[in-house]
């Protein structure tokens, strides 16, 4: 077994230190061999590295301008959508059955004048519950009829059904159509 050993260890050539670079050269023809697959294979690689750098590039742009599109908006850049929206006009809510235009300045006068709704909300946390009940539901009005804001609205008419009396929980003609819903949802 010492001998398998021996033999494990023993170098495979035993002329090995003996060779010299000039035994592993190669002969001119194959020389010229070597030089001109290494040029070609460098030719490849480059042009490997160029297209996937190219690739990468590409991806770059497209990724780029799908991130301009999306912030800019596609229907902005595809144009209205139908006949009756232009790109002047805002988006505007749907409105209720029995949607009025809103009043006229003349025929806004009375107590509020020109006040905007928030100028009138201020003047409701104030004062006698009544007219605080009218100053609220004022308000309300503004916000729906001038300006389409539901939620402001929303929150005014929940203001004027906490302050007013009881007797005024009944639907009326003249009251927007969401305060007709708050009353009948109060029922």
């Amino acid at each position: 077994m010492s001998d398998h050993r021996s033999d494990f260890d023993a170098p495979l050539h035993e002329r090995f230190d003996e060779l010299t670079p000039e035994v592993w050269d190669l002969p001119d023809h194959l020389d010229d061999l070597q030089h001109s697959l290494a040029r070609q294979a460098g030719g490849v690689l480059r042009r490997r590295r160029v297209v996937r750098h190219v690739g990468r590039l590409s991806l770059a742009v497209l990724l780029y301008g799908l991130g301009v599109l999306t912030a800019v908006g596609w229907h902005e850049l595809t144009g209205p959508t139908s006949d009756t929206e232009s790109p002047e006009q805002p988006h505007q809510i749907a409105r209720g059955p029995d949607h009025r235009e809103p009043p006229s300045e003349a025929s806004r006068g009375g107590e509020f004048g020109d006040l905007s709704p928030e100028e009138i909300e201020r003047r409701a946390r104030v004062g006698s519950s009544r007219r605080r009940a009218e100053r609220w539901k004022r308000a309300g009005d503004l916000h729906l009829e001038l300006r389409g804001d539901v939620d402001n609205a929303l929150r005014c008419y929940r203001e004027y059904l906490t302050a007013a009396p009881p007797a005024e929980h009944v639907r009326r003609s003249e009251d927007t159509w969401l305060l007709n819903q708050l009353k009948t949802d109060l029922d």
